[in-house]
């Protein structure tokens, strides 16, 4: 029997190939794209900005009337046309990924099914290339996606955070360390748990592949009266609850766990944002920095933590996409034997490879 043992292929020496598919399926949407991010990770500087003159010019106008309102009027549309201009270009970014998903989806299927056709048809009985092919079939497109995404949403941040961090500088030095130490635990704590969570994914594919079977045999109709005829039907149904509830139960574990780290990553995240707020107000006591500052600057600080936390946990979707398409990638350079003139019917195919049952491990 051939043996179609393979190292695990890592997706993220793969990135460069991802992206190039990406862009190579329509270049001229990813530019788009690459643009409208360009475009909006500038308003979050530009909302600070007139956050601050908004506020100084409140506090200038107080009492004056309508002659004040006049005043302040300009900047509240100011704030509004932001909103606007944000709003379009998540709507223009959400209609040109959904596009790219679906030429994406149209192009891996089509791989994959050329693989599938290179091979002789009795690897479909092989274990461990059924498991191959079942998580090269998962949605590949849509990781694939969301890779894409991530990386915008990487080069967005990248981008608000320069500005912002530009901003921050002028209130004190410590706000943005502060910041950055308050989210680097949480992401850490996220890396490790995509990698048990993928570990386990990869080591369970033959139990996900038989309760699926099971699930099969006791639902439908043809599988079912056969079972009844060969009274299997509480053993098969016994078998199949066990298997469901040991998985059951590691998720489960998996989640507890994942929900522990979540909060104690969103405790040190309160304590930094909270660290920050307390010098501001320490700084604005002392008559350092107008309202109009002090609101910029606290302004700045969350959207610079949500920037950082954002970024970060992006790079760490980042590793979890690649572990998943890594599994795409371990398919389609997966070495199969050629389908031999007569198929899987010929005589040699039958004495050289051991038909095993999909079922067995």
């Amino acid at each position: 029997m051939h043996s179609l043992s393979q190292n695990k292929i890592s997706g993220l020496k793969k990135l460069p190939a991802l992206l190039w598919l990406l862009i190579s399926t329509r270049a001229d949407i990813m530019g788009g794209l690459i643009v409208l991010t360009l475009v909006a990770g500038g308003i979050p500087a530009a909302e600070l900005w007139i956050l601050k003159h908004l506020l100084d010019e409140l506090v200038t106008v107080t009492g004056l009337g309508s002659e004040g309102f006049f005043q302040v009027l300009p900047w509240v549309w100011g704030l509004a046309g932001l909103l606007l201009a944000s709003t379009l270009i998540d709507m223009v970014r959400n209609v040109l990924q959904t596009d790219i998903q679906e030429r994406l989806s149209i192009r891996l299927q089509h791989e994959v099914v050329e693989k599938v056709k290179s091979g002789e048809l009795a690897w479909f009985e092989h274990p461990e290339f059924y498991d191959k092919l079942q998580r090269a079939n998962e949605d590949m497109s849509g990781r694939l996606l969301t890779l894409q995404r991530l990386a915008l949403d990487m080069m967005y941040s990248a981008i608000a955070l320069s500005s912002i961090a530009a901003m921050l500088s002028t209130g004190h030095w410590s706000l943005m360390p502060i910041v950055i130490i308050g989210a680097v635990p949480g992401v850490w704590m996220v890396i490790v748990m995509n990698r048990k969570t993928h570990w386990v994914y990869r080591i369970r594919t033959p139990e996900y592949r038989q309760v699926m079977y099971l699930r099969q045999l006791l639902t439908n109709r043809d599988e079912a009266k056969e079972v009844r005829l060969f009274t299997l039907l509480h053993h098969l149904l016994s078998d199949w609850r066990t298997r469901n509830i040991d998985l059951a139960v590691e998720r489960r574990r998996l989640e507890v766990k994942a929900g522990w780290l979540g909060g104690l990553s969103g405790i040190l995240g309160g304590w930094a944002y909270s660290l920050c707020l307390a010098i501001l107000g320490w700084i604005v006591a002392g008559g350092g920095l107008t309202i109009g500052t002090f609101g910029m600057l606290t302004r700045g600080v969350q959207l610079f933590y949500w920037r950082v936390e954002g970024i970060m946990q992006s790079l760490a979707r980042v590793h979890e996409q690649s572990l998943y398409l890594g599994d795409l990638f371990e398919f389609l350079e997966l070495e199969v034997p050629p389908e031999t003139p007569g198929g899987a019917d010929s005589e040699s195919t039958r004495d050289d490879i051991d038909l095993t049952l999909v079922f067995e491990d």
